[in-house]
């Protein structure tokens, strides 16, 4: 009371002083009747508001806590939730995060909570938290001033008549301080600093409203600052993103973006791309469709994260981006509007193309490629890889690359490798690698060293070219030439050995003639003449193996002709391999190339050889003959018939049963590198099958092999080497040129054409025969010359000898068949007969007769 009585006596001056008295006894009847019945509605009233303000803040609070729980940014969660606080009607808030951390807990201890509101957080279906207020009586406060106000009204209803009285004093009095009140909240209400409020106040009432708005006003300035920065923060994240960020509607207008946004689609600012853009599925995606697409799992899903798509940028240049959005609803769940995030990624999917392009490449190159780590170690290989060894990326994963050598050499390249790309050195070479089956292939690497942006070694990749087949083509190409150089040695030889053969033969004959039938010597100079007639049928063989000789099936006897080549493999075979040779009938004529024969028993003989290796053993040859009736049981591909059988056995380590239908095959082979081409018996099996005949294997491990070979046997009578008997030979007396550089040779044609009767003028130079000529080209009635010869061979000698005398007729003596009688090449010379060396004296007597009397038909 003594306070009151104070205030009172103050030097402010008093409202109630002055107008009150005169009120006071009349209010006093009328307000106690309107209390009860305002208190009564006022009170229903302000419940209903208190359950209404309450579903407000905790929808309020419900929206913009959403983003800083999604984003654990508790520093404007403490913000949000003090500010609150600061409202003298809330008793408290708890504010917790998904994993049921409290962020927030605040509360009135002096204040008794009447109404609760709780809520759940959520985003994108997901819980992020809850929120929960509680509302003290302080809401009943507001409707008690509001009661007061129905109180003052109905108060002001029944005293109309007393406001006449006290309006000017009341005006005078309330008008001034309650303006500057209104500047005051106005000022707070435009978010603007707040009015000054003056020091002295003169009326006393208005002392706690002012200190009240001004705790009012400071509070609510630290709110708007908290907010202000807070929308700056957040303003400052959306403008500075990399990430374009939007708002949109489904029809495709944007409602919002950030600078990023817009640069992405090719605009300087957001507020162009939202003044242009009408209709982004229209105007800026490649196919619309595609975002129809995207709104629908839009819609389904209610998010949609990381859709790639192709946009159109404003200059029409097209881009790939990785477009995140989720929708927002409005309180009916109805879609307000998109938000979403857009990445540029046409970098990225330029390279994942190039990537793709380069990764398929490299699995569909024919070449295999091998990348490996620093130490070697094996990281990846590509399908050829594994094609050409067999083994799978899983098997040679992580091993040292030393483990593809074939042996230890190869082994010892492979570290080399390594050295050499550890060095930063591309190495180049060739590398041989033991397939899974046990096959060795050969290739040929290029190994690029690995290195980072710094210049650090990472491995390598070895790119490797398979040139096994290259590799035994070139063997085949280094033997053929080797065989090449052997023909052609071999030619040279036979040529000289022709004319020793020529002496030996005609030396015999001669002696021979000059005996009589009964003397003994007339059997010894017979077996040296079938040693000549023998050694000349090798000579022949020899040049048809050289192929100067033309090559073409006869009728050949295989018994003697086996004999000749098992003769001539003992020479070539170890010692420690035997071969013998066996016939089971007198003979076997076949029709056949004798060179491809030999060649037959040379392969198989040889490749036998090579299987006994380096132990005793034999390779047995036999020759027999078989019949095969109509309804017999016949080697494939063969008819009914008589067949000439030649066996080849050996006792070696036999065929396994996996690899004999392999043998035939080109390019197969068991031997190491180097040591064959895997041609011989496929070469074999063609020349059987050119000859009309089957070749079949029969084999044990550990039990030798046996290959038959059936060639159609000629119904004929055997045919032999004879030595033709002594006979009369035709004689005459016209004049021959005889031109030989083997002078032997020459003096014995010289003495058998002598002893038939004719004129003989010989010259071992064919120079000074040619000289002779040109001084009596009209003498001579015959030309028999040598083909080899120095300084001038026969060919180039019987020219010449035809520009002088175009009639004469000419015999050419050679070694070879490569000069034949052509006659329309008018470049070329004529000759009328070829005689091969070595010549049997009847041979050339008859020849010369028979040509002597052509001419004198002719003449």
């Amino acid at each position: 009371m003594h306070h009151v009585f104070s205030r009172l006596k103050s030097s402010h001056r008093s409202i109630s002083k002055e107008v009150t008295m005169g009120l006071v006894i009349t209010v006093i009847l009328v307000s106690t009747i309107s209390f009860l019945a305002a208190h009564l509605v006022a009170r229903a009233k302000a419940r209903q508001y208190l359950n209404a303000k309450a579903d407000e803040y905790i929808l309020y609070l419900k929206e913009i806590l959403i983003l800083p729980i999604w984003n654990y940014d508790y520093d404007t969660i403490d913000v949000i939730g003090k500010s609150f606080m600061q409202n003298e009607d809330i008793a408290g808030i708890t504010i917790t995060d998904s994993r049921g951390t409290i962020c927030v807990k605040e509360t009135h201890e002096d204040m008794i909570p009447m109404v609760r509101r709780h809520a759940d957080l959520e985003r994108f279906k997901t819980s992020m938290g809850s929120v929960e207020i509680s509302l003290a009586s302080g809401y009943y406060n507001i409707w008690n001033r509001q009661l007061f106000g129905y109180f003052g009204f109905i108060i002001l209803i029944n005293l109309l008549s007393l406001i006449i009285m006290s309006g000017f004093l009341l005006r005078w009095s309330l008008n001034k301080p309650l303006h500057l009140l209104n500047r005051i909240v106005a000022s707070y209400n435009s978010r603007k600093k707040g009015e000054d409020i003056p020091d002295h106040m003169p009326y006393s009432e208005f002392l706690p409203l002012i200190d009240t708005l001004k705790g009012m006003g400071n509070e609510i300035q630290v709110q708007m600052d908290e907010l202000q920065k807070a929308e700056k923060k957040y303003r400052s994240i959306f403008e500075n993103a990399m990430e374009g960020i939007f708002q949109s509607t489904l029809d495709g207008r944007i409602i919002d973006a950030n600078p990023a946004f817009a640069s992405i689609l090719g605009y300087d600012t957001p507020e162009e791309l939202m003044h242009r853009v009408e209709n982004m599925g229209r105007q800026h995606w490649v196919d619309p469709e595609q975002r129809r697409t995207f709104l629908e799992l839009l819609k389904q899903n209610s998010v949609t994260e990381s859709f790639e798509v192709q946009f159109k940028k404003r200059d029409s240049t097209v881009i790939w981006v990785s477009l995140s959005a989720l929708p927002i609803f409005d309180d009916q769940g109805t879609i307000m509007h998109i938000e979403g995030l857009v990445q540029d990624i046409t970098t990225r999917k330029k390279a994942q193309i190039e990537l793709t392009r380069l990764s398929s490449a490299v699995e569909q190159v024919a070449e295999s490629i091998i990348i490996a780590d620093d130490l070697g170690r094996i990281k990846y290989v590509n399908p050829a890889f594994e094609n050409s060894t067999g083994f799978q990326l899983n098997e040679v994963y992580n091993q040292p690359n030393r483990v593809l050598g074939a042996d230890e050499s190869e082994k010892k390249s492979y570290d080399q490798v390594l050295d050499a790309v550890q060095k930063g050195e591309v190495w180049t070479g060739r590398l041989t690698t033991l397939k899974k089956t046990g096959e060795l292939l050969v290739e040929d690497a290029i190994v690029s060293p690995i290195k980072s942006p710094a210049g650090l070694f990472l491995g390598y990749v070895s790119v490797n070219r398979d040139v096994t087949l290259k590799v035994r083509y070139e063997n085949q190409v280094r033997q053929a030439q080797k065989m090449e150089a052997i023909g052609t040695l071999a030619g040279g030889i036979a040529h000289d050995f022709n004319n020793i053969l020529g002496v030996i033969i005609g030396c015999s004959e001669l002696v021979r003639k000059n005996l009589s039938q009964e003397d003994k010597a007339v059997q010894d100079i017979e077996q040296v003449l079938t040693a000549g007639l023998r050694a000349k049928s090798l000579v022949s063989q020899i040049l048809t193996f050289s192929r100067q000789e033309e090559t073409k099936k006869i009728p050949l006897t295989l018994s003697p002709f086996i004999r000749e080549v098992i003769h001539f493999l003992k020479a070539t075979l170890p010692n420690f391999v035997r071969i013998d040779y066996r016939k089971e009938i007198d003979s076997g004529v076949v029709l056949a190339d004798p060179t491809q024969i030999q060649q037959i028993l040379m392969n198989i003989c040889t490749n036998s050889a090579q299987a006994i290796g380096q132990k005793q053993g034999c390779i047995e040859v036999i020759l027999s003959q078989k019949e095969f009736a109509p309804e017999d049981d016949r080697p494939p591909d063969s008819a009914p018939g008589t067949y000439v059988m030649i066996e080849i056995r050996d006792d070696g380590p036999g065929i396994s049963q996996e690899i004999q239908d392999k043998i035939f095959d080109p390019f197969f082979t068991t031997k190491e590198v180097g040591e064959g081409t895997g041609l011989g018996l496929s070469v074999v099996h063609g020349i059987v099958k050119k000859h009309e005949g089957t070749i079949q294997v029969s084999s044990e491990e550990g039990q030798g092999t046996c290959f038959t070979i059936l060639l159609p046997r000629l119904e004929h009578r055997d045919i032999r080497i004879s030595i033709p008997q002594v006979s009369d030979l035709p004689t005459g007396t016209e004049r021959v040129l005889l031109v030989d550089d083997e002078e032997t040779l020459l003096h014995v044609l010289e003495r058998i054409l002598s002893n038939q009767g004719y004129e003989v003028e010989a010259h071992a130079d064919s120079r000074q025969a040619l000289a002779s000529f040109k001084g009596k080209s009209d003498y001579f009635d015959l030309v028999v010359t040598d083909q080899v010869m120095p300084e001038m061979t026969g060919s180039e000698l019987v020219s010449r000898i035809r520009e002088l005398n175009s009639h004469i007729p000419v015999i050419l003596l050679t070694g070879f068949n490569e000069v034949r009688l052509e006659k329309t090449d008018e470049n070329r010379p004529r000759f009328d007969r070829v005689l091969k060396k070595p010549l049997m004296n009847s041979d050339l007597a008859f020849t010369i007769r028979k040509v002597l009397d052509e001419q004198h038909k002719e003449s």
